[in-house]
């Protein structure tokens, strides 16, 4: 197995820590994945209430802006693709920040109703948090992380 590079993980406001893990384990990094994924919810129904956020929806859905997606899609990285946790992991990190762009498009645009539904419970955007919060729990346990 290569090296595997280290993960800095930031939550911007209004979760305004800074984390730097230099010499975290990818065990850890995926924990603090987990937990930072896990943000959004709030975050977008805090966008549904007010209209605003932080940061653009391009951003947001784009998989490769945040920092575990820039340190999943790193060139140090390519040597765990032949994994299929990690290939799992990096279609859900996909997909989850897709829906998540979506959700904020439409809270940004006054289409409260349809970001709700795609945040509540059942919605697309649990659904596929779900999968993913699985998949990277999955990859930690598998030995392979």
């Amino acid at each position: 197995m290569g090296h595997i590079p280290p993960v800095i993980i930031r939550h911007s406001q209004p979760f305004e820590t800074t984390r730097e893990f230099p010499s975290m384990n990818i065990k850890d990094a995926i924990k603090q994945a987990v937990g930072a994924h896990g943000i959004w919810k709030s975050r977008l129904r805090t966008a549904i209430q007010t209209g605003k956020l932080d940061m653009p929806v391009e951003q947001i859905a784009s998989e490769s802006t945040c920092d575990f997606g820039k340190w999943l899609l790193s060139p140090e990285m390519s040597s765990e693709l032949s994994k299929s946790n990690v290939q799992n992991v990096r279609k859900l990190h996909a997909q989850f920040h897709r829906i998540a762009g979506r959700a904020a498009e439409f809270a940004l645009s006054g289409k409260r109703t349809e970001a709700e539904n795609l945040i509540a419970d059942g919605g697309e955007y649990v659904k596929v948090s779900t999968e993913l919060t699985l998949a990277l729990k999955a990859w930690r346990e598998s030995g392979s992380a």
